[in-house]
């Protein structure tokens, strides 16, 4: 897996999700960094999907299905 990183950040994080992104960094052996795009990635990508979802929800909501 290669990730590309363009941009730095610095983030504070409770005790337990940094914990947590080590333990999964380890586990997959990706750096923190990769694991925290990976998140937002994977999150983005699910609420994409509930806006095309909504969307489209609207569009049937108002057309006749008869």
């Amino acid at each position: 897996m290669v990730i590309l990183f363009d941009m730095k950040t610095a983030i504070s994080l409770p005790s337990d999700v940094f914990d947590l992104s080590e333990r999964l960094a380890k586990k997959l052996n990706i750096s923190r960094s990769a694991v925290f795009a990976l998140g937002v990635k994977k999150l983005g990508e699910e609420h994409y999907e509930d806006d095309i979802t909504a969307n489209l929800n609207k569009v049937y909501e108002t057309e006749d299905s008869s």
